[in-house]
């Protein structure tokens, strides 16, 4: 159980570690990026719907060091696919993203 009301229609993602006083490892970020490519490519997830367990719930998780935006930013910057990265690039430049 993830996402209390949610869990049959969603999937989660859990990093080791307090996010309150610490980042996540770039290895935990490369893991990361791999999972979140491999959900998009096998169930089509649009990254609008990729979003951080407080949007939903009481909680501050996934820590005050991760923002609400960093799911999306991370995973377009260190992303293997180089239109990812020119997307997110353009998306910052014209405030779009």
């Amino acid at each position: 159980a993830h996402d209390a009301g949610e869990n049959s229609n969603s999937l989660g993602i859990c990093f080791a570690g307090n996010f309150n006083v610490e980042l996540p490892t770039p290895l935990q970020i490369k893991a990361y990026c791999s999972i979140i490519d491999e959900f998009r490519n096998k169930w089509h997830i649009p990254l609008a719907r990729i979003e951080p367990h407080r949007w939903d719930d009481l909680t501050d998780c996934p820590g005050s060091n991760i923002s609400d935006d960093w799911p999306h930013t991370t995973y377009l910057l260190n992303n293997s696919n180089p239109l990812m990265r020119v997307y997110y690039t353009l998306g910052r430049l014209l405030k779009l993203l």
